[in-house]
């Protein structure tokens, strides 16, 4: 446990305590009780977190940019000949 945990939980428990009454004895108790309350908010803050996986991109993403970093895509379009340029290119050849 790091200091910051053990402040939060000082501080909480003893509000607590200050909440019920100040009841003698039951310390433990209301430590244990925000122990409980702080590990879990921990846990569920660390499950919805993203993993170092989850920051990947999405598949469709990823393979467009595949496709823009290849050779191929840096390449100009081919020339397109209508089909008059064809006859005209077939006569002079």
């Amino acid at each position: 446990m790091d200091d910051d945990q053990y402040q939060t939980i000082s501080k909480r428990a003893y509000e607590l305590w200050e909440a019920e009454g100040r009841p003698h004895g039951r310390d433990r108790e209301h430590w244990e009780q925000v122990e409980q309350e702080v590990l879990s908010q921990q846990q569920q803050q660390a499950a919805s977190a993203p993993d170092d996986a989850d920051l990947s991109l999405p598949q469709e993403q990823s393979e467009t940019m595949a496709a823009a970093s290849s050779p191929a895509s840096t390449a100009l379009p081919a020339k397109k000949i209508s089909a008059a340029g064809r006859a005209k290119k077939a006569k002079t050849a």
